[in-house]
């Protein structure tokens, strides 16, 4: 895992926000439309997000794993690509 239990909280929070925030996805906006911008840890996020050591790799094969086996517990995964240019 890439979070310690506290730091997942945080993490929640923000992708809950960010689902719901219209515009720019901010830590403040997300926080904001998830009714803690009056919350005494506010800062806390921003502080997590600054200071942490990220492997983005790591957190992305773990991400798409999650999404998977919760789309698709069972069978084969088919993606398909369509390599047409679309004229604007």
């Amino acid at each position: 895992m890439c979070f310690t239990a506290p730091s997942w909280e945080h993490v929640l929070v923000l992708v809950m926000g960010a689902m719901l925030a219209p515009g720019k996805r901010t830590v403040s906006a997300c926080l904001r439309m998830t009714g803690r911008a009056e919350a005494q840890n506010f800062s806390s996020c921003h502080q997590h997000l600054n200071r942490a050591r990220w492997n983005t790799h790591a957190m992305a094969r773990h991400l798409l794993s999650m999404v998977v086996n919760r789309l698709v517990p069972e069978g084969p995964v088919v993606i398909g690509m369509d390599d047409t240019i679309e004229r604007r």
